[in-house]
């Protein structure tokens, strides 16, 4: 079996030179966002790939990955800070487990972090819930960085925060739901979420494309591209993300916007479609589309 394939079993230590090959910022403030199966096989899994990242930080670096709900609309749903498992995938659900993390309260939009400037990022929105902005807008406010990990552009959160910041086609609304706090008691939570404008032309049909202002990065060489196991990464401040959204968006006021209702392509490494299974559909980047962690067939 070849190397392509995904036999090889990459080790915490192989992962934290590939991020430090990247140029990742030790000490600094990178919210991450991850796919391990693009990353190939891992011994020992999210757990692994989590220690990698933490020692690749250093311990005056902070992490913080978002730990979205995927079941705010079961019915009966209670929002359980600690326990809630996310649907952001294997790492952040790891992550947001070890004792040292804290996560935001929110119906939907949650994030965990750790590391010094855990408290100020988790604090960032009150103890009400978390309105996206306050948190978000800490991470630019503190110079911090974005990683995207075997994912393309269309999976960066602040993609988002950048169409609620300069853009006029998405609204807030309040959904409320309930909260489990530590003490077992159950309580009324209330959080604003972001979503398409309804009344704006031809939403939500054509939003989005975060993929355009990622490139438009790349070509400023604004993003640092390279390979984490076979997952392709791409490393890039919030400041400059904030900048080239601002200055692309003052050219083209169509920016985030999907052009024929397609997403424009990515040309570093390749984009690998998920062809089955619960994420089919979904994007990631590697290196080579055979390396991709696949389960074993049963």
């Amino acid at each position: 079996m070849s190397a392509a394939s995904g036999s090889v079993i990459r080790t915490a230590a192989e992962l934290t030179a590939d991020l430090e090959r990247l140029g990742f910022p030790r000490g600094g403030l990178v919210m991450f966002h991850s796919s391990l199966r693009s990353i190939g096989t891992v011994g020992g899994g999210a757990a692994t790939v989590v220690d990698a990242l933490l020692a690749a930080a250093g311990p005056d670096g902070t992490l913080v990955a978002p730990t979205f709900t995927g079941q705010y609309d079961d019915p009966g749903f209670i929002f359980d800070p600690a326990e809630t498992p996310v649907t952001t995938g294997a790492i952040p659900n790891h992550f947001f487990r070890r004792p040292e993390a804290r996560r935001t309260v929110h119906i939907v939009q949650t994030v965990a972090a750790i590391g010094p400037l855990r408290d100020t990022i988790i604090d960032a929105g009150g103890h009400d819930g978390w309105d996206a902005q306050p948190c978000m807008r800490a991470i630019f406010d503190l110079d911090g960085w974005f990683l995207l990990l075997g994912v393309p552009y269309q999976n960066l959160t602040a993609g988002h925060f950048m169409e609620q910041e300069i853009g006029s086609h998405r609204s807030p609304r309040m959904a409320e739901g309930l909260q489990r706090l530590p003490d077992g008691r159950v309580v009324p939570l209330r959080s604003e979420t972001w979503g398409p404008d309804p009344s704006f032309p031809g939403m939500p049909e054509r939003s989005y494309d975060f993929n355009r202002l990622g490139e438009g990065l790349e070509q400023r060489g604004l993003v640092r591209r390279g390979a984490v196991g076979n997952a392709i990464a791409r490393l890039f401040r919030a400041r400059d993300l904030e900048r080239t959204a601002r200055e692309m968006f003052a050219a083209d006021p169509e920016l985030f916007f999907k052009v024929e209702g397609r997403v424009t392509p990515l040309h570093y490494g390749v984009t690998w479609t998920i062809p089955d299974g619960r994420h089919a559909g979904a994007d990631l980047c590697v290196v080579d589309p055979a390396g991709v962690y696949q389960e074993p067939a049963k």
